[in-house]
């Protein structure tokens, strides 16, 4: 009887053990993924400033699930003025690795400067997802961008309107820097629809547009 008390409270012992030292993972994961989202933002690149708010990390115990409550990120120096924020972003991946899924659930914005006049366009979908993939050694390999249900307010016109839109990114393996050689593109946009056009001898909506593109020369920049 003896025997079997002392192993059971052994295997609770070595249970708590794992638990423990599995939850420690867990954070380090977490807190290095805060920490890498915060380095980004501080050093985003040449001519681009990033600003986020405060980064929380859930999806214990098998996924990392970063929330992002506003980030505005902007081309300083760039003649279209160009920025983008969005509110409520959240980055997910599996603890072990793969490709992160991003979605925004709040309000998007896009800012650019038409001349003089800084303008901005005010995007709302149903679900905005990008997947940015990695290969087996963990690098960038592409992305896949799905629209669900978007409406592009615009200044002085009617919404642009598009039921869904793909946009596909598939890392080519030859020369060039930014975008090599034999990188492959898809877009596919559903029911796209241009009010001011609803006049015209084609009317305001085209039912498809797809588009298959290779590059064949690398894009060093």
């Amino acid at each position: 009887m003896r025997f079997a008390v002392r192993a059971a409270i052994a295997l609770v012992v070595l249970a708590v053990l794992a638990g423990g030292a599995y939850a420690a993972y867990w954070f380090a994961a977490a807190n290095k993924m805060q920490s890498a989202l915060a380095e980004w933002a501080a050093a985003p690149g040449p001519g681009t400033t990033v600003t986020m708010g405060d980064v929380t990390v859930s999806g214990f115990p098998t996924q990392l699930i970063a929330t992002v409550p506003h980030i505005e990120v902007a081309r300083s120096g760039d003649a279209l003025g160009l920025g983008y924020s969005a509110d409520d972003v959240r980055l997910a991946r599996p603890l072990q690795g793969g490709n992160i899924v991003v979605s925004v659930r709040g309000a998007q914005s896009v800012r650019y400067r038409d001349g003089t006049v800084a303008r901005a366009l005010s995007v709302k979908t149903d679900s905005t997802t990008l997947e940015v993939r990695t290969g087996d050694d963990g690098s960038f390999s592409g992305f896949g961008l799905v629209l669900a249900g978007l409406a592009l307010e615009r200044p002085d016109l009617a919404p642009l309107t598009m039921r869904r839109m793909l946009l596909q990114m598939t890392k080519g393996s030859g020369l060039g820097t930014f975008v090599p050689e034999r990188t492959r593109f898809t877009l596919r946009i559903d029911n796209f629809v241009m009010p001011e056009y609803r006049r015209g001898p084609l009317g305001d909506t085209i039912e498809l547009v797809s588009t298959n593109a290779v590059v064949n020369k690398g894009i060093d920049s």
